[in-house]
């Protein structure tokens, strides 16, 4: 458990970078274990692992102390949960959506932040 007082700015920062190393963990074991499934017509020799898409973690509330929180480092227009792994700008929904379950899964069940939702979609 994080050694910061919770509800703080400072406990929210901590546990994001929690939730993003083990969404790292989850990304590097699914490359792992992902294989081509999709062959573009020109460009064989670059196969696609998975369609294109994305998943975050979002919370529907801005009130609770986590919303607010996400609001004051607002950078965008939803209050997504800033994870930062290095496969952040990779386009494989697979990949993504693992990233987002093993992030919710440490923000939800290890620390009970309420009101958390995976935002996915498929280009």
């Amino acid at each position: 458990m994080s050694k910061k007082t919770i509800g703080t700015d400072e406990f929210f920062a901590e546990i994001i970078l929690e939730a993003s190393l083990a969404g790292q963990k989850a990304g590097d074991e699914w490359l792992k274990n992902a294989k081509p499934k999709y062959v573009i017509s020109g460009f064989e020799d670059s196969p696609l692992l998975d369609l294109c898409g994305n998943a975050h973690v979002r919370t529907n509330d801005g009130r609770t102390k986590f919303g607010k929180y996400l609001k004051k480092r607002k950078r965008t227009s939803t209050l997504t949960v800033p994870l930062n792994t290095q496969y952040s700008f990779r386009q494989e929904h697979g990949l993504q959506v693992a990233i987002a379950k093993a992030a919710l899964k440490v923000l939800q069940d290890k620390y009970g932040i309420p009101k958390l939702y995976i935002w996915d979609y498929i280009d």
